[in-house]
């Protein structure tokens, strides 16, 4: 964690892409009123992330005045953030711009572990790693020796990478990656149109 910081948001746009602050802020609780809300378990630095993306759509952090790309880990924290706070718009951003860096074979799931501690069972984010251990598994075995002790914390992982790999039909077909539609990786709500 890093240590408390404040940030002006507009109260209007932080609404329209959380369902949690929309309530919070609109709400009968004390943070209606006060216009503050006090996110003591969240690191300052994710947040100050979303904040950027609030304003630009971009998921980059600023170093020294210039945009720079989040590293892995802060990445699997905005999606974790976009989830608790019911930020669909974000989630559905981070699992895009994943499934762009392992297209462009820059593999982005190097910390498994921290994947599977911080979701849930069925997470977009666990399904869409398992969707790019499954493409081209051989490649990815030439990977282990590297990242070893992911595969040795985290048994959940390897359980369902195994299913996966059970129920995928046949090889691959080239070792160029693919991945379905990511659209299948979004949240959308009830009644919402499907991405095009």
């Amino acid at each position: 964690m890093t240590e408390k910081k404040d940030f002006g948001v507009h109260k209007g746009l932080i609404c329209s892409r959380s369902k949690y602050f929309q309530a919070t802020l609109n709400g009968s609780f004390s943070e209606a009123s006060s216009g503050v809300i006090e996110l003591p378990e969240d690191d300052a630095v994710i947040f100050e992330i979303v904040h950027a993306w609030l304003y630009s759509n971009k998921i980059t952090q600023n170093k020294d005045g210039e945009d720079m790309a989040c590293t892995n880990n802060q990445i699997v924290d905005l999606f974790v953030f976009g989830d608790t706070y019911d930020i669909p718009t974000l989630r559905n951003q981070v699992v895009d711009d994943l499934i762009k860096l392992y297209l462009e074979n820059r593999h982005p799931f190097c910390n498994i572990t921290r994947i599977y501690i911080k979701t849930l069972p069925g997470s977009p984010l666990r399904r869409v790693l398992l969707a790019t251990w499954t493409d081209r598994p051989l490649r990815k075995v030439k990977v282990l020796g590297k990242n070893a002790d992911n595969f040795q914390e985290c048994h959940a992982f390897l359980f369902d990478l195994s299913k996966a790999l059970v129920e995928k039909p046949g090889p691959p077909k080239s070792d160029t990656p693919q991945v379905p539609d990511p659209c299948q990786y979004h949240f959308h709500a009830e009644g919402e149109a499907k991405c095009t």
